[in-house]
């Protein structure tokens, strides 16, 4: 009883080691395979990189205005009068009565719920850091589904080309049988026609 107990954790504790030596080969298999994607993504993530909002022009150069620092400008002056004019609005707000300040609160919370509607469709559009990405991403699913379907097809030609072989080799196999069958049956002919002719004891 022993002995077979102890057989039986022997083959166990080789069966495991064989199944995650398999696994182990398995998984370095696919990261291997998938190397080539995993590292044109992150070139791709890479050069996106230096398309996001900054410095259009390089150190040198980024001292002179660009039409893009007018712009920030702008946007910041408008901003900064929108954010006088609210601080305005509250105080005019808290020196009125009751019934004002309840209108005031309501026109301003709605308002607010607009502006907080509307700031959060923004966000919600997709950038295009985002659609860049969807496309590439798309592309090489596009790429990796044709690249499958041209496997697929090499395959059932090879298939095709492995059923004609062994077609071939049956025909070659009957074609040598029955040369040899026919060459018996000439050596038996010719057997038969020289045993009469040589002389008796």
């Amino acid at each position: 009883g022993y002995v077979l107990y102890g057989i039986y954790n022997v083959t166990m504790v080789v069966v495991l080691l064989n199944m995650l030596i398999a696994m182990i080969n398995s998984s370095y298999q696919e990261i291997e395979d998938d190397s080539d994607v995993e590292w044109k993504f992150a070139r791709s993530k890479l050069w996106l990189s230096y398309f996001d909002d900054g410095k259009t022009l390089p150190p040198p150069f980024s001292l002179v205005p660009s039409p893009k620092s007018f712009v920030y400008f702008v946007m910041r002056i408008i901003n900064f009068s929108k954010c006088r004019r609210s601080r305005l609005q509250k105080d005019i707000e808290m020196g009125m009565g009751n019934s004002k300040s309840r209108l005031n609160l309501f026109t301003q919370s709605n308002s607010r719920v607009f502006e907080s509607h509307s700031f959060n469709s923004i966000l919600n559009q997709p950038t295009r850091y985002q659609q860049i990405m969807k496309r590439l991403i798309k592309r090489y699913v596009l790429k990796a589904q044709v690249d499958k379907e041209n496997d697929e097809v090499n395959e059932g030609e090879l298939k095709e080309i492995k059923q004609d072989i062994s077609s071939l080799r049956y025909e070659l196999l009957e074609d040598k049988s029955q040369a040899t069958e026919e060459l018996a049956v000439l050596i038996h002919k010719l057997s038969e026609k020289l045993n009469p002719s040589m002389p008796r004891c």
